[in-house]
């Protein structure tokens, strides 16, 4: 089962298993549900496909087959103004397609078709695609963050939400989804959900039913990004699907049937109802006030299953004709004081413009857009990293960095340096002149800005009607609007590119109006790059000298008497030996004890011997505070 939603629709779109298709209504007026079948084109064995409002079409795509057991490709288009289907077959209208799928996630995304994750036969996906209606081609997105399948799919203003999914793990997550700034993820939902019914209201998105959360309804608020448990639903729902019927109404339908909720309390559907009985009053009304001058009786206009239905249509009609004659009245007044207040001093204005449209060079101004425009996307990555290069510069000065940790520092400035050098080469190999191609482009900017502000004085339509006075002014406004005339013309050029203006001023002023000193960069840089060189042969330096001060510190501290010590046991034992009144047992016992005393001497003398020779490697790494503590020297300065 899907459900077309995407925008307020006044109808919505069931499509479940089986090919059979239902629009369902609501009526305006009595707010009763009206049922409808239409045929549809779709396998009569096609299910777990998604259903999507696309502008004026409602576009079904993947699915799969129950009888096959492959997953479909193709992608249906109904018009919802001639309802009639077009099947659109893999290749047909575009070189890449994306691969047949279910249990996807689709949206409508600022016009276009969005189409995320899903399952294959034998994986779940995690790539993105969005279909343009107008042109007829699929474009690949950045994939998604991870594998997406049965999460519930909501937009919000440009961004889509994803929230939920059957994948083990991710049943609490959260993902948005922007055209131009690709996937984020937000904090994790505080319930676990999946294959849930999700629609918006505002700024807030609904969750409801769903695997784990067959009841509860939990709304997002996409402003203050928080969450808040509501109303449960009155069934449990596994799987389901939801859509808007109208601004406080949704249909959801699902394994636990169809329900029909409203947002509104009590309170506020009396007053609704209230005011739509008002509205058809004044309808009833204002229809007895048209119909007068035919002499229709009173009583023939009694309410009606007729009457009922095409009064809100006349109210709509005669409050949108007051208002555009309303509008009129008002403009025509409008235009009467704006004639009345043009003074000659209005043309000085025009005359200076024209001058300094005519002082513009649109080829130097193209050729300065055209250089900002590679420019400040390069200048503003190269100034958003620039405090963090000279942070870590300032933080970590040469003589102090062997007290830190140097693999960890040397780390911490490549993934700093590499895309700093990187930009600032770019901008070096530019050779953008900005402070003329600014100085441009801000005149340009600022003369567009003047000129929006000029418009043509609205003239009398009957000049013959006004006074002498008023006729003099009327042939000297005559002449202004010709000097306007001529001002569009001259900066028709110069309009052409008010787009790009716009673009640049943005850039321009995102970053304060100074430009990025590349000298001061290039410095920076420099000093960066010395410093790395530096890190990274302290890094293997300090690596080399760690490893050996843990090898030297787990040797026991040996000193010279500890081997004459145990030479003088040795001597003693010997004497001991050469005593003539000991046994032959005594005697081998003592020889005994010389083999153990002379293997412990010839050990301690080899400890030692060891532990000197590892101090004499150490002392090549005194600069490091650790090394100079453990032999007990002072440390030296790097470079000596």
């Amino acid at each position: 089962m899907s459900l077309c939603h995407g925008d307020r629709c006044p109808s919505a779109m069931v499509i479940g298993a089986g090919n059979r298709c239902v629009l369902v209504s609501e009526d305006p007026l009595s707010r009763a549900m009206q049922c409808e079948t239409i045929p549809c084109p779709l396998p009569k064995g096609l299910y777990e496909h998604s259903v999507t409002r696309v502008g004026g079409e409602v576009m079904v795509f993947g699915g799969i087959d129950s009888v096959s057991g492959t997953c479909s490709d193709t992608l249906y288009r109904y018009n919802i103004r001639e309802g009639t289907w077009k099947e659109v077959h893999t290749c047909t209208s575009t070189p890449i397609w994306p691969c047949g799928r279910r249990l996807h996630s689709a949206m409508c995304l600022e016009g276009m078709l969005c189409v995320v994750g899903g399952l294959t036969q034998n994986a779940i996906l995690q790539d993105c695609w969005s279909f343009d209606p107008e042109a007829g081609i699929w474009t690949q997105l950045p994939d998604a963050p991870l594998g997406v399948c049965r999460a519930a799919e909501c937009v919000v203003g440009d961004t889509a939400h994803l929230v939920g999914d059957s994948h083990s793990h991710h049943h609490n997550m959260h993902l948005t989804l922007t055209l131009k700034g690709g996937w984020g993820r937000r904090e994790a939902l505080p319930f676990q959900v999946s294959a849930a019914a999700c629609v918006c209201m505002g700024p807030d998105i609904y969750v409801m039913g769903g695997s784990y959360h067959t009841q509860q309804v939990h709304v997002y608020n996409a402003l203050t990004q928080t969450w808040r448990e509501t109303t449960p639903l009155p069934a449990p729902f596994k799987f389901c699907r939801a859509c808007m019927l109208s601004s406080h109404t949704m249909l959801i339908h699902g394994d636990g049937g169809t329900l029909i909720g409203n947002t509104l309390s009590t309170e506020e559907r009396e007053r609704v109802e209230g005011l739509r009985a008002l509205r058809r009053e004044d309808g009833r009304q204002a229809l007895i006030s048209i119909l007068a001058p035919l002499q229709v009786p009173l009583e023939s206009l009694s309410p009606s299953p007729l009457t009922e239905a095409v009064l809100p249509h006349l109210v709509s009609e005669i409050l949108s004709l007051r208002q555009r004659v309303s509008g009129m009245e008002r403009q025509s007044v409008r235009n009467r004081e704006l004639f009345r207040s043009f003074t000659t001093g209005t043309c000085s204005t025009v005359e200076t413009l024209i001058k300094r449209v005519s002082a513009i060079d649109v080829a130097s101004l193209q050729t300065c857009i055209e250089g900002m425009s590679r420019y400040l996307p390069v200048a503003q990555r190269v100034s958003t990293m620039l405090p963090g290069v000279h942070q870590f510069l300032v933080d970590h000065p040469a003589d102090e960095l062997p007290s830190g940790d140097c693999p960890a520092l040397l780390a911490t400035l490549s993934a700093l340096h590499r895309p700093f050098q990187t930009g600032t080469d770019a901008l070096s190999a530019l050779g953008t002149d900005t402070a003329e191609s600014v100085a441009c482009i801000r005149e340009a900017a600022d003369t567009l800005t003047a000129i929006d502000r000029v418009c043509p004085i609205p003239l009398p339509l009957d000049p013959f009607s006004l006074s002498l006075s008023d006729r003099c002014l009327y042939c000297r406004a005559e002449g202004y609007n010709a000097e306007v005339r001529e001002l569009y013309r001259l900066a028709a050029p110069l309009i052409h590119y008010q787009a790009s203006l716009t673009e640049c001023m943005s850039g321009i002023h995102s970053m304060g109006g100074s430009m990025v000193d590349v000298k001061e960069c290039r410095r920076v840089a420099v000093h960066s790059q010395s410093l790395l060189d530096t890190l990274s042969a302290l890094a293997t330096q300090q690596s080399e000298a760690y490893s050996l001060l843990r090898e030297y510190q787990s040797m026991p501290c040996l000193m010279e008497s500890d081997v004459q010590c145990a030479e003088y046991d040795v001597s003693l034992v010997q004497c001991q030996a050469r005593n003539p009144r000991l046994s032959e047992g005594e005697r081998e016992a003592l020889n005994k004890d010389i083999s153990t005393l002379q293997a412990k001497v010839s050990r301690l003398i080899s400890q030692r011997q060891e532990k000197t020779v590892l101090a004499e490697r150490l002392e090549r790494h005194l600069i490091f505070p650790d090394v100079a503590v453990a032999l007990c020297q002072p440390p030296q300065q790097l470079g000596s």
